[in-house]
This record gives structure tokens, sequence and C-alpha cells, in this order.
């Protein structure tokens, strides 16, 4: 996901366009440091030529800054304008979250201009501020951008985005190489799985990256992007106008196997503990890590059967992932939890070795 940057962090800024091809975005953040980025390219018609200066009313000094998000970038621009039409709650985000009616985005809102500021950097990939409550001051251009130009500078930024996503997963040759696992196989091996769900991560970061650019409703960009607008050139696309095979449950009644017996111990193992609501960064953090422990320990051993795995590689290829999600949690645990942690880390390797040898 693009690091965004939280408009109350910010006390001040600029984005300069002054000289015909540079872009300077800088961004005094409210706790004193200062973010530059020396981009590539031109802003949107109606910032190009001109320094947009904005200013945050009330800015937030305790609003958290991620470590990661470097203080110099160097890139390209991506879309970079003042004027792009968002819906503004006119009621607290409280009463929407707390209030049933308002489920669904059906709040009272009016519609305001917001800065959309976003760049590509080496440093940190995709950057992203959007506030529609800053005071903005535009200065008058020097210089006039032309038609041509203009399509040049969306161009640019669509480039830009490509070889960002790209770098996530390149999708034609990766889906091409992640077709030659299975070639010639009835059943892959856990190094196999290992690779085939690493391209299932690059797919799912790829889509995550659209999905917060151009929202879930945008599906023919999306489609474009992740090659889906033709799914029948490449092998194994699905004809949509083929209609789908008629199914008819089974008559007898289908009784689902029980849970893998580790599933119920990481429960007990990892169940007791709960961040408090006002709780430190780090407890939420580490909150958020068990979590994940339990929720992709539950995926690896969804393929237990009651007696054993159908797919011996495919689990003990996704134990290995709950392994790296465990050792996350570690890192942050301490006491009764990391005992705990470790504990489970070993049932899972035990299971894993089971499965090796049988």
């Amino acid at each position: 996901m693009p690091h965004r940057i939280e408009p109350d962090s910010i006390s001040h800024g600029n984005v300069c366009n002054r000289e015909k091809g540079i872009t300077v975005v800088t961004l005094e953040l409210a706790d004193g440091r200062t973010v530059t980025a020396e981009l590539q390219g031109n802003p949107s018609r109606d910032m190009a030529g001109r320094i947009l200066s904005f200013r945050h009313p009330s800015p937030n000094r305790e609003e958290h800054v991620h470590d990661s998000l470097s203080l110099q970038h160097h890139g390209h621009t991506g879309d970079i304008t003042a004027s792009l039409k968002v819906k503004v709650p006119t009621i607290p985000l409280s009463e929407i979250f707390e209030n049933p009616k308002y489920k669904g985005a059906n709040f009272p809102y009016t519609w305001k201009n917001s800065l959309y500021l976003e760049w590509y950097s080496r440093e940190n990939g995709r950057v992203v501020l959007e506030a529609s409550d800053f005071e903005l001051t535009l200065t008058e251009p020097a210089w006039e951008i032309t038609e041509p130009e203009e399509l040049e500078a969306r161009e640019q930024a669509t480039q830009a985005l490509t070889r960002f996503l790209n770098q996530l997963c390149d999708i034609i040759p990766e889906r091409e190489d992640n077709k030659k696992l299975f070639q010639g196989k009835d059943v892959l091996n856990e190094h196999d799985h290992e690779k085939d769900l690493r391209f299932s991560d690059r797919m799912n970061d790829r889509y995550g990256e659209l999905i917060d650019k151009f929202g879930i409703e945008a599906d023919d960009k999306i489609d474009a992007h992740m090659g889906w607008d033709n799914p029948e050139k490449f092998e194994g696309g699905t004809n949509l106008d083929t209609p789908a095979p008629d199914w008819t449950p089974p008559e007898d009644d289908f009784e689902l196997p029980d849970e893998h017996p580790l599933i119920a111990e990481a429960k007990i193992l990892l169940d007791d503990f709960t961040p408090r609501h006002d709780g430190s960064e780090q407890e939420q953090e580490t909150f958020f890590a068990v979590s994940m422990v339990r929720a992709k320990l539950s995926g690896a051993l969804s393929g237990w059967n009651g007696e054993g795995f159908d797919d011996h590689g495919f689990a003990i290829a996704c134990l290995k992932r709950v392994l790296g999600y465990i050792d996350t949690a570690v890192a942050l645990a301490d006491g009764t939890l990391t005992t705990n942690l470790l504990t489970l880390r070993q049932q899972i390797i035990d299971i894993q070795q089971q499965l090796r040898g049988s």
C-alpha cells in the first residue's frame, strides 16, 4: 500500500513548478522535520508553472508520521492537483461510525476542492497526500502549459504508475512464469507452492495499489492494469459468454470436518492478549501481529480433512508463512505472550516435519 501522509501531521508546505518539467514538493511536518521531493514532470493545469503554498489551520504535533517515510525523495510526478472534488462530511466522523443510519456512505456531506499530491520515488515508491482543509495560495504562472504538454504530463504520470506497479508485479512475464510451475505436474511440492504463493502476494500488492488509487468501483482501469481487460488472451482465462454449468446440491447432509487441533490450542495461547483501548503504539502493533498469526494459521490448516492433509506440499508452504508472522509478533511481544508464541512456533515445525516424512 502507498505511503499516505496524514494531513494533520503537516504544518505547511509548497509545490513549486516554476521550471518546466521539474516539480519540487516541500512539506514542513508539525514535529519540525522537513520532507522534500525533487520530481521530474509537471502537475495538472491548475498548478502548472506556479507555486502552490498551503498551511494547515491546526496541525497536530502528535500525529504519527511513519519512520519508514524518507525525508528526501527523488522520482516522478503522479497526479498533482489542487482541484480534486471530494465529499466532505458535515458531521463529526465519530457520529458517522456510531450511527447505523449513516452506514454505506449515507451521511450528509458537501463538495470541496482537495489538494492531491502523488509522486513515485526511489525511496518510498508511491507517496500520497490528500487534504481538503488546507489554506491554499497560488502564484501567477511563470509559464503556460499547452494542451499537448498537458496530455504529455498525464501520459508521464501513467507511465510512472506502470513502472511502479511492475516493480510490485510485472504481470505478464510473472504470470507466464507461474504457469510453468503447473505444467506436467499432478501435484506441486512445497517449493513450487511457495513460489505460487509469492506470486499471489505480488498480484495482491499490485491490486491493492490500484484499489487505493482508483477506488473499488473503477473496474475498467483496474482490469486494464491487472491484465483482466481481455481474459481470453491469457491461458486459462474465463469466457464470460459461456454459461455456468448447472449445480445440484448433494442429497446427503454435508458435514465439515473438525478443525485441526492446533487451531484450538492457538486460541488458548493467544486469545488472552488484547490491548487496552488507549494502549501504546507497540501494544497495538503487537495485537495486529498476533491477529495475523491466528488468521494465517487458520488458513494454513484449512486443508485438514479430519485425518490428514490432502496436499502436504501446500500445507507445509502455508505453515512456513505462519512462521514468518510469528517471528514478527515475537519481535514485538514480551513475557508470557513470547513464550506462547515460541511454543506455537515449535508445534508448527513439528507438523511440517511430520508432513515431510509421510
